[in-house]
């Protein structure tokens, strides 16, 4: 049995030594709510996907958190079609002192091949 995926999906990878909280995904003018994952572990990767079907055109894929009821916005991918299906790795690498955190981003992330 063969599964395709039909969104993106999107790996977190949280390499800093806190657990991280409440991390979210949305897209310019998304329609449904924003992917959420609720908690990932220090060293460990969570999961999420987007819905990115029957839009035109391009988007901007953010990932935002809150610290302190100030929300913090990072651009993830500024050119997410409707058809994209691939994998996109997020790295959060550390947080400094103000609350923003130190990402790598990797378009088209193979999770079977990078492994």
């Amino acid at each position: 049995m063969c599964f395709y995926n039909l969104t993106p999906t999107i790996y977190v990878v949280n390499k800093t030594n806190k657990d991280i909280e409440n991390i979210y995904f949305t897209l310019d003018d998304y329609n449904v709510k924003d992917s959420k994952i609720k908690k990932i572990k220090s060293g460990e990767t969570g999961l999420t996907s987007v819905y990115n079907r029957g839009y035109s055109g391009v988007r901007n894929l953010y990932l935002y958190h809150f610290d302190d009821k100030y929300k913090h916005e990072y651009l993830i991918y500024d050119k997410l079609s409707s058809n994209y299906a691939g994998g996109i790795r997020v790295i959060i690498n550390g947080l400094d002192e103000k609350g923003n955190y130190s990402l790598n981003v990797t378009i088209d992330y193979d999770n079977l091949k990078t492994h």
